[in-house]
């Protein structure tokens, strides 16, 4: 039984390594909770990520109004540049989302809230890759290139604590 394991193993590893290198598109956005429990309320959020992939940017912002009514409004910008002789490899993400909601504070500490919105993307990508051209010699070669735009309507409830 144990000889058997060998071989599916090395098979496995061959197959595994003999495919191209894979390219990334997905780079997520934080979900934008601000939690309003009464009016005239202004949160915000600032964040960075950094990564192999993408480095990016993100700021989100909500403001409550009289009557239980909040709007919510998010950007992410990033990307990545690296460049190896002639070759280029570099991505650029971009996204852009507003939401209108209700928000409700119930039991003291706890508030309800629930958005629609509305979001938008554009993503560009030039991809290489690092190529054995023989023994011990690498040589960089362009590997396609991919322009994304996409949207997307959402609904996003939420129910969170809220302590001072």
């Amino acid at each position: 039984m144990k000889r058997n394991i060998i071989p599916v193993f090395l098979l496995s590893l061959v197959f595994l390594f003999s495919c191209s290198f894979p390219h990334f598109y997905y780079t997520p956005v934080a979900q934008n909770v601000p939690l309003a429990d009464t009016s005239n309320e202004f949160t915000g959020l600032l964040a960075g990520s950094f990564g192999v992939v993408n480095e990016s940017f993100e700021g989100q912002a909500g403001y409550s109004f009289p009557a239980n009514v909040a709007v919510t409004a998010g950007f992410l910008t990033g990307g990545t540049s690296n460049n190896a002789g002639n070759c280029t490899d570099y991505s650029k993400v971009r996204y852009f989302e507003g939401a209108l909601g209700y928000y409700r504070h119930f039991s003291d500490i706890c508030v309800f809230e629930l958005y629609g919105g509305y979001g938008q993307g554009k993503q560009q990508h030039v991809f290489a890759y690092d190529e054995n051209t023989g023994w011990l010699t690498w040589t960089w070669r362009q590997d396609g290139q991919a322009d994304i735009t996409y949207s997307q309507i959402f609904i996003q409830p939420d129910i969170g604590i809220k302590i001072k």
